[in-house]
């Protein structure tokens, strides 16, 4: 996730809003920022890269 501080306390006070609505399991899943934060989607990128073009590095 990104390290914007916002982010988490936003998305779990929606996260909660819908689970009041509806009627479903009360599974509420526990939100972390990612270790690598905002660099991860340059990883993931990357690695999807040097597999699918693993000649070129």
């Amino acid at each position: 996730m990104s390290q914007a501080d916002f982010l988490i306390p936003a998305l779990e006070k929606a996260i909660q809003k819908i689970l009041n609505q509806v009627e479903i399991a009360a599974v509420t899943p526990k939100l972390v920022t990612c270790q690598y934060h905002n660099d991860a989607n340059l990883i993931g990128a990357m690695v999807d890269f040097k597999q699918t073009y693993p000649d070129l590095i």
